[in-house]
């Protein structure tokens, strides 16, 4: 990714063609179409999309470029001077990740950068030339965002928690000893319906603003008996007690100030010999070429006014709000990294 040559800078600076590439191709059907057929012809594709044959090759072709999807020529007619056909087909990665119906899509991940976040990071120049701590944050969770776009974000977070924070969360520590765990921000309560199949004796009380919780309770018969929503808001209110408080995505989301008050809150309402769960991707110094961690972390700057941490940067502010024994779980290829940290 790291640019060396003149054609490396071209291609970064036309590299928003990828995400559009990929969103047209999500919402033509592409990938979904070519799922679980033996390979298609453009014609084929064009045909059953109602797109531009010429159009639609250039595009496939892009696609293949990227790795997302492959190609294999068989011979249509022997007789004739070019009688070989291209035919188009889904990599293991696109099946996976970019079909809907993939065991670990990220189509609406794709979906949120369509409606919300591609604009949203438009402004970076005038977050970064500014004072952005006062500027309006474009969330996608609060009460002023329309419905459809909170819905979107929602299920974007979902998808996100899925591939993973979840796994990540269930692998990294052993979270038995601990009977009770609120999950703060929980969102559509994934990673607490991951704990409590996980923990059956645990009891997870996922908590999130009160229109988040309302609309996650008109669906009761998906929530667990040991999983309980509550509403409530982490800087003004005191939190449901606990044994362990779990942020995943939390810390970065915000500025400094507001982080202060959210771990504040946390320390004081956990339960003495408690714990406190960070799942956040980190981005260390002594490993720069982390685009995925860089790539995230000025997301956040340009949607949010908020950051990626480094391993020393996480430490030392659990520590500073009275948390002790910070042990840190890296994660390989993945968007999330855990941390656990005792209140004494």
């Amino acid at each position: 990714m790291a640019a060396t040559t003149a054609t490396d800078v071209w291609c970064h600076i036309h590299s928003f063609l990828i995400p559009q590439a990929l969103i047209s191709a999500q919402k033509l059907g592409v990938f979904d179409y070519l799922e679980g057929r033996d390979g298609q012809s453009v014609t084929c594709v064009a045909t059953a999309l109602g797109s531009s044959v010429r159009a639609t090759r250039q595009l496939l072709d892009f696609l293949v470029c990227l790795g997302y999807l492959g190609t294999r020529k068989v011979t249509a007619d022997p007789t004739a001077s070019d009688g070989d056909v291209e035919l188009y087909f889904n990599t293991d990665v696109t099946s996976k990740h970019l079909t809907i119906n993939g065991p670990l899509t990220l189509v609406p991940i794709l979906r949120n950068v369509d409606c919300r976040l591609y604009l949203a990071a438009s402004d970076l120049l005038s977050v970064v030339s500014s004072k952005y701590e006062g500027r309006q944050r474009k969330t996608g969770w609060d009460t002023s965002t329309p419905a459809p776009v909170r819905k979107q974000f929602l299920a974007a977070m979902k998808s996100y928690n899925q591939v993973w924070q979840i796994p990540a969360i269930i692998q990294s520590f052993d979270l038995s000893t601990f009977p009770t765990a609120c999950d703060l921000g929980a969102g559509t309560g994934d990673v607490a319906y991951a704990l409590s199949k996980r923990y059956p004796d645990m009891n997870v009380t996922a908590f999130d603003l009160p229109h988040i919780v309302k609309e996650i309770q008109e669906k009761p018969n998906e929530i667990p008996c040991n999983v309980l929503f509550r509403g409530g808001d982490f800087f003004t209110e005191k939190l449901p007690p606990a044994d362990r408080y779990i942020l995943a995505n939390i810390i970065h989301d915000w500025p400094e100030n507001k982080v202060d008050m959210i771990l504040s809150n946390a320390f004081k309402a956990l339960n003495r010999g408690g714990a406190i769960l960070l799942a956040e991707l980190l981005v260390d110094e002594d490993d720069p070429e982390n685009i995925h961690g860089q790539m995230f972390s000025i997301l956040m700057l340009s949607v949010l006014a908020g950051q990626q941490l480094s391993s020393k940067g996480i430490t030392q502010l659990l520590l500073r709000h009275g948390f002790k024994n910070v042990e840190i779980k890296k994660q390989p290829n993945s968007m999330a990294d855990v941390i656990l940290a005792r209140k004494p």
